[in-house]
């Protein structure tokens, strides 16, 4: 059986490393490989049902294909199945982004020769939300 091994550095950061899973154990190590290898899986579907998932709904919503938003929130729920609410966030971030993407792209149609301050205006929302979330995780810690 083949066994592909973890570099220590994937290890240390969580496994952040190349992993491409563990096939099988090895002793001495199989404890270790197989943490990471869950913890690997845990990011990687949080990773598809909230950042995959809106995303292709915000281009899905702008090429106008919106029934493609019915698969989608069936992959978001099977990607995230501890949560039940997971294919309705994944479907929240991704009506929140594609009224976003939508105003640039209007305001670009209109304003053509103004790309730059369509450009400042348009990045303050993202800005400020990031900016309040700083602010509530900084109050909370």
């Amino acid at each position: 059986m083949a066994t592909q091994t973890i570099p220590t550095t994937a290890i240390t950061r969580g496994g952040t490393g190349t992993h491409r899973g563990v096939t099988g154990l090895r002793s001495g190590v199989g404890r270790v490989q197989l943490v990471s290898d869950v913890t690997i899986r845990w990011d990687h579907a949080a990773s598809i049902a909230f950042v995959d998932v809106p995303l292709a709904m915000i281009a899905t919503a702008l090429l106008g294909l919106w029934w493609a938003w019915i698969p989608l929130g069936v992959v978001a729920a099977l990607a995230w199945r501890g949560w039940r609410w997971s294919a309705l966030l994944a479907m929240n971030q991704g009506m929140i982004g594609w009224c976003w993407a939508n105003v640039g792209t209007r305001w670009l149609m209109t304003y053509p020769n103004e790309m730059a301050e369509v450009g400042a205006v348009w990045t303050m929302f993202p800005l400020a939300v990031a900016v309040m979330a700083y602010r509530n995780r900084s109050k909370d810690a």
